[in-house]
């Protein structure tokens, strides 16, 4: 009677298939979970508004000084010209603090995992979990982490309000904490210390 092998799966659940003179590299982790990974947000989330407000602060003039020239004369506050005035000057502020934010954090979550490696950002390195390849579980790429930090968390989660609902619900249902950008992008976040590579 014939010894028979287990399967071995990966994360996604698809059996692979090894020739009998591979060296089978069984490779062992853990998903960060679902509160791991807020905390490591809300850290990263307050490092980001404070280099946002610091980036931002001048923006916030240009409305002092318009409400500075209306001076304290009533006609100033019913005059269509001056209130059509106010209302751009609004929206093409809301509008810069958008785009500033975007920027930020994007350019925060693509450098600090460059510089602290191990795709870690300063919240992530606090609480012991990095971003890595879903695949090989191997540091991801530049390339890659602008793709994901700039196009799937920047402009799809951040920008659309109904991506960014999923992707929450995403990473606090699903068993490996995934969200929207990590799934988009075939990357997994996970608890570092966990990690360990076995050759059999």
């Amino acid at each position: 009677m014939s010894k028979v092998e287990p399967e071995i799966r990966n994360i996604d659940g698809e059996i692979i298939d090894f020739t009998k003179d591979d060296l089978i590299e069984k490779l062992t982790f853990e998903s960060a979970n679902f509160i791991r990974r807020m905390i490591a947000y809300l850290i990263d989330l307050v490092l980001i508004i404070v280099i946002w407000y610091l980036c931002t602060k001048r923006l916030f003039r240009e409305v002092d000084d318009f409400i500075a020239s209306l001076g304290l004369n009533n006609g100033d506050f019913t005059s269509a010209e001056k209130l059509k005035q106010f209302a751009d000057l609004i929206g093409q502020l809301y509008l810069k603090l958008f785009l500033t934010f975007i920027f930020v954090q994007t350019l925060y979550f693509s450098l600090t995992p460059a510089i602290i490696g191990n795709g870690q950002s300063v919240g992530k390195l606090v609480t012991g979990i990095g971003v890595v390849d879903l695949e090989t579980l191997e540091e991801i790429s530049p390339t890659r982490l602008i793709f994901r930090e700039f196009l799937a968390r920047g402009i799809v989660e951040t920008a659309l309000i109904i991506p960014l609902i999923v992707s929450f619900f995403s990473a606090f249902f699903r068993e490996d904490s995934r969200s929207l950008h990590d799934l988009m992008t075939k990357t997994v976040v996970i608890k570092l210390d966990l990690y360990d590579v076995d050759y059999v």
